[in-house]
């Protein structure tokens, strides 16, 4: 039974934000929360900025799995999405306005989706093939306060994460970010404007 509880919670968690009113406006102002904090003490490492916060931004016991966004039909997508079912997924590549990491998550959230999480170089791939030349997007992922890179969708850590090889490298950037001519992720500044990716399972 254990493991049912664990795969369904994070789905429970996102009708509750979705169907309760005021959840999403509350997870979000607990986002809002941590990243003004980052950013009014510079000089603090992220774990003592968030900590500073009283935030629990803990990740979760629940597994660190890739199918754990909304699934959907592809009949049922929601329009600007493309259906990939080779891995699973359809990506909406939001091109129109330039966002912070917030605001992009949000944003997909109210889709009924979750900012693109890419955990592995194959999805990766794909997600970078959707890009324009010179085009850089938020991802999923964000540094939490034990310095582990979780998946937005379950606070869990990621066990891949198809980083340059230079990366993750300097302080002040928790967020990730992919370039459309530079193979694997960047570690960001999480208040820094981008296009970005949304991400529904099929």
């Amino acid at each position: 039974m254990a493991p049912l509880i664990s795969y369904t919670l994070p789905a429970i968690q996102l009708v509750w934000i979705l169907v309760v009113p005021g959840a999403l406006a509350a997870n979000i102002a607990n986002l809002d929360s941590s990243l003004a904090v980052q950013s009014e003490n510079p000089n603090l490492s992220n774990a003592e900025n968030l900590a500073v916060s009283g935030l629990n931004v803990t990740p979760t016991s629940n597994p660190a799995v890739t199918e754990s966004s909304p699934k959907v039909g592809t009949e049922t997508l929601p329009v600007g999405y493309t259906s990939f079912p080779q891995i699973g997924a359809a990506f909406k590549y939001h091109r129109d306005e330039k966002v912070t990491w917030r605001n992009a998550a949000q944003k997909c959230v109210e889709e009924g989706g979750n900012l693109v999480v890419t955990d592995s170089w194959r999805k990766f791939d794909v997600v970078q093939s959707l890009l324009s030349p010179g085009d850089k997007i938020h991802v999923g992922i964000r540094e939490d306060v034990s310095g582990n890179w979780v998946d937005v969708r379950t606070g869990s850590p990621v066990p891949t994460v198809p980083w340059q090889s230079v990366q993750p490298a300097g302080q002040g950037y928790y967020c990730a970010a992919m370039f459309k001519n530079v193979r694997g992720l960047d570690n960001h500044w999480c208040e820094g404007i981008e296009y970005f990716v949304c991400e529904i399972g099929i």
